[in-house]
């Protein structure tokens, strides 16, 4: 998303829900980060780093489009509902796990 953030100046309202949103995914990260310490666990930095590079090149992909506004919505809303999913996901596991 802070790619998508540099680019969009046309756009205000939409660069102010984007920069809430990297705030609350920041503090979601912290939060599963203390949890992952207290269960003397790590996160994947290989699932990290491929997300990461995934959602970098869809955007920078994106930035050669006339609608680039709407490509990237598209794919964060797509992306969004992944990480929901993987949310749902994690409780499961930790309802599981007692």
């Amino acid at each position: 998303m802070k790619p998508q953030l540099e680019r969009i100046e046309s756009y205000p309202e939409v660069a102010q829900k984007l920069e809430q949103h990297i705030r609350e995914t920041e503090g979601q990260i912290r939060r599963i980060e203390g949890i992952l310490e207290g269960l003397d666990e790590e996160h994947s930095a290989l699932t990290d780093w491929a997300l990461s590079f995934t959602g970098g090149m869809a955007a920078m992909g994106h930035t050669m489009a006339g609608d680039e506004i709407i490509k990237n919505s598209l794919a964060n809303f797509a992306f969004e509902n992944f990480e929901i999913a993987a949310y749902k996901s994690l409780l499961t596991i930790a309802d599981i796990g007692g």
